[in-house]
């Protein structure tokens, strides 16, 4: 997880998922794969804070979208924490 994290911090500007409310996309190589076949991160990015939540991760051979469900569990989660942060 470190790499993946140095791999956000080093450019946070993914692209913008529709209707997730500022969570971004980072497509992840894994050896072998590249970034397209490798794995993908959904994080939230809190200005003011200096701080990113990862909020899910999968491999593009295990999932190619979010569900709606996971998109659900994502924007309650993204509340609490903009209740917590302030």
């Amino acid at each position: 997880m470190a790499k993946v994290e140095a791999e956000i911090v080093a450019n946070p500007n993914h692209p913008v998922i529709r209707e997730l409310r500022g969570m971004r996309k980072a497509r992840i190589s894994r050896p072998g794969m590249g970034k397209r076949g490798g794995g993908r991160v959904i994080y939230y990015i809190s200005i003011g804070t200096d701080s990113f939540y990862m909020m899910a991760a999968h491999s593009k051979n295990e999932q190619d979208d979010l569900s709606n469900e996971q998109r659900k569990r994502i924007l309650a989660a993204l509340e609490t924490i903009k209740k917590v942060r302030g």
